[in-house]
């Protein structure tokens, strides 16, 4: 039963149900029937939600050769656990890009999109990026410089105003700058 936590609904259920654990003595037939019914429910939506099915072709139109050898062994049907649980924090993050791309906004808002990734990781995921970017407006909240040096506009906060704009090369330029202290990684917090 405690494996089951990291699971689905269909999972839960199945080991709440299971004799094994002899839950409806341990609970009482009054609290295992009320857990039960509750879970039956949430089984229902998760029904009516449906799964994920696999159809090749319908989105991603590479070759076999641009998508590279990697392949998931379940593909779509890989078990990710309740609400992504048995995902790295990476995996989530691509995961919440790719559901937003799929959608093909005509705004697209990234918000420390490529944070939890790895340097390598972060590196294909921001080309992809840049190619789902063109021709679309696209807002992007980052601090790492690679996430933005190839925006064509950039606002840089300071104490939640905007305290300079411009393109990375414009913005580099600029000596002593907010934009070039956060570029070197140096502390940009003021001192008494």
């Amino acid at each position: 039963m405690e494996n089951a936590v990291e699971e689905d609904i269909y999972e839960l259920l199945k080991a709440y149900e299971d004799s094994e654990y002899d839950l409806e003595n341990k609970l009482g037939e009054k609290q295992y029937n009320e857990t039960l019914k509750a879970m039956q429910e949430i089984k229902k939506e998760a029904d009516k939600e449906g799964r994920f099915a696999v159809e090749k072709d319908v989105l991603d139109v590479r070759t076999d050769e641009q998508k590279g050898t990697a392949n998931l062994h379940n593909g779509y049907l890989i078990n990710c656990g309740a609400r992504g649980s048995k995902l790295s924090g990476g995996q989530k993050q691509r995961v919440a890009i790719a559901r937003a791309i799929v959608r093909q906004p005509h705004i697209l808002l990234l918000d420390e999109a490529t944070s939890a990734l790895d340097e390598n990781s972060q590196k294909v995921v921001q080309l992809a990026l840049e190619k789902i970017m063109k021709n679309r407006t696209s807002v992007v909240i980052a601090h790492r410089m690679t996430t933005i040096e190839r925006c064509n506009r950039i606002a840089v906060l300071e104490d939640g105003v905007v305290s300079e704009d411009g393109t990375f090369d414009q913005l580099s330029r600029q000596d002593g700058s907010h934009f070039n202290k956060l570029k070197g990684g140096l502390s940009t917090t003021k001192k008494d």
